[in-house]
Order: structure tokens, then sequence, then C-alpha cells
């Protein structure tokens, strides 16, 4: 079985210490709508919640339902602009990697992270805070990507 490219890894904004994973969102495309459904669908032990600058924001132009809307239909728990302090006080529900691999299609609105931008050897380090309560706790958590044609392996790629 081959590595998924990198439009198939999903690596979350944070993860609180209790295993909730908190993605924050100014702009709520139709790609990162199926990003999480595909997630959600392959993962559904997984704890992924919503922090929306507005959760009222239409999903685009024109349309009836809102962000908040679209969280209560597909049974997403989110917030509008902080993380709730009941989120953070929740006892563990599951433990998982930082980096979530699931089947789904390339998104046109992932330009950022596409290995077909990257050459062979490229790999991608993504840092991420941590985040309790009281801010950044000191810690963070690394990722490492790499593209489907990158002659590395997940194996040498472990850090000690």
């Amino acid at each position: 079985m081959g590595r998924p490219s990198l439009q198939n890894l999903y690596p979350p904004d944070f993860i609180l210490n209790n295993g909730i994973i908190i993605e924050t969102k100014g702009r709520f495309l139709a790609g990162d709508r199926r990003k999480h459904l595909a997630v959600k669908k392959q993962h559904p032990r997984l704890d992924i919640r919503f922090v929306f600058e507005n959760s009222r924001r239409k999903l685009s132009k024109g349309a009836k339902s809102t962000y908040g809307q679209w969280c209560d239909k597909y049974g997403f728990r989110y917030y509008d602009r902080i993380i709730p302090e009941d989120w953070l006080k929740e006892k563990g529900k599951n433990k998982h990697p930082t980096i979530i691999k699931f089947a789904g299609k390339k998104s046109k609105e992932n330009k950022m992270i596409n290995d077909k931008y990257l050459d062979d050897e490229d790999f991608v380090i993504q840092v991420k805070p941590h985040i309790d309560g009281k801010g950044w706790t000191g810690d963070v958590s690394l990722s490492i990507m790499v593209g489907k044609r990158n002659p590395l392996s997940d194996e040498t790629l472990k850090l000690c």
C-alpha cells in the first residue's frame, strides 16, 4: 500500500490534551467541508470540533445555510472565536496521531501544501503549539509530510 498524497493527510490545527481536535476557521470552503466529512466517515471515533470567526456566516454567496447549520447537520460541535473552557476540562476520550490519513478527492483550495509543487526529495515539517486553558504550554507537535513521489518512507522519517 503506497503512501497517501499530501491532499490525503490531515494535520489538525490543535489537539487538546484530552484528545479533542480543534479546527479554527475564518473561511470554511467547500474543499474543507468535504475533507472533514471524509475524515469523520473514516475515523468516526475522532472528536473534531470547530472554532469559527463567525458561525452565522453563509456557506457561500447566496446560500441559505450557515457554517453552524452545516456543523449541526453533520454532527460537529462548534463555537465562535474561543475554545470554550468546558472543552478544555472534558475528560480524555481518545488518542490519535498528529497527522491523520484519509482517502478523499484532491481539493482545489489546498494549494499551499501540494506535492506537485515539491521536488521528489522535499518534505514539509509542520510545527503546532500545544494550547491549554492558560495558553501555550511550551510544547509543540512536530509533523512530517512527504509527497507520494518522495523516496523517503514513514520509517526513515521517525524522530528519536
